[in-house]
């Protein structure tokens, strides 16, 4: 279930990536052809591309992370024996999931306080924007239990492999 799981959260956040970065090109070509050609602007372009890009970021965090995509130093591991890995990888990825469980917390928090502030130019609560962050840090939450859930099989879950990825071969 929990494959299930992370293999749909992996399919929206691409869905929804697309659209968010769809909608940045978008606007931004046009606010460029605009102001430009015509001397004109559109006023809230720049606020709405903004805080797509900013739900972008964190919703691509989610698919970096279902890819070990994030950045690791790997010069402790590059040395050290395939049972010792295992454990490493356990600790490491259990630590980065106490990690993005606590950043889910606070990005929550944040989001719930922001109701009562607006944005400059749409007037829409400053939730909306920080809702991106609570979405992007709850998928990764999906993906690292599932990394978790590999490592505690056996499977080495690193920066050498990824979900979709076969596991270090055997020394």
């Amino acid at each position: 279930m929990l494959t299930r799981l992370s293999s749909w959260a992996d399919n929206f956040a691409k869905t929804l990536l697309f659209i968010l970065l769809s909608v940045v090109l978008i606007l931004v070509f046009f606010q460029v052809i605009l102001r430009y050609i015509f001397g004109q602007s559109i006023v809230w372009s720049e606020e709405v591309s903004r805080y797509a890009f900013v739900w972008a970021t964190f919703i691509g965090a989610s698919l970096a992370s279902r890819q070990g995509l994030h950045v690791a130093v790997g010069i402790l591991v590059d040395h050290v024996p395939t049972v010792t890995k295992k454990y490493l990888s356990i600790t490491a990825n259990f630590l980065v999931l106490i990690f993005v469980c606590v950043a889910t917390v606070v990005t929550a928090q944040a989001t719930m306080r922001a109701f009562t502030q607006q944005t400059a130019v749409l007037q829409i609560p400053m939730a909306v924007p920080y809702a991106g962050m609570c979405l992007g840090c709850v998928l990764m939450v999906i993906q690292q239990l599932a990394i978790v859930r590999r490592a505690f099989k056996g499977e080495i879950v690193t920066w050498e492999t990824t979900m979709d990825g076969a596991p270090l071969p055997k020394e």
